[in-house]
């Protein structure tokens, strides 16, 4: 098989022809990209930001916890306690 030097500088020539084309519009603009984002995934970023400005510990209720505590008031039976920390367990294997 002979390969045609003319032949192949004018394929290439095409190709940059068309791909000079398809990087602008009927203007002469290069294309923009752009970014569709649907209401749901808005919806969740909101939340994410609403979350993200909570704080990490709830200072009023660590305040009236240590004021129960100081004051000798606070009281929690041990069944509580068992069962929150079985809950826990059985969060923490779904996970």
């Amino acid at each position: 098989m002979k390969i045609d030097t003319g032949e192949i500088s004018q394929l290439l020539s095409n190709y940059d022809k068309k791909s000079q084309s398809q990087k602008t519009d009927k203007q002469g603009n290069e294309p923009k990209d752009k970014l569709a984002v649907s209401d749901e995934a808005l919806q969740v970023q909101k939340g994410r930001q609403a979350y993200e400005q909570l704080p990490d510990v709830r200072e009023d209720k660590v305040a009236e916890l240590k004021q129960q505590v100081r004051s000798g008031n606070y009281d929690v039976s041990g069944e509580e306690v068992a069962e929150k920390m079985i809950e826990e367990a059985i969060i923490d294997k779904k996970v």
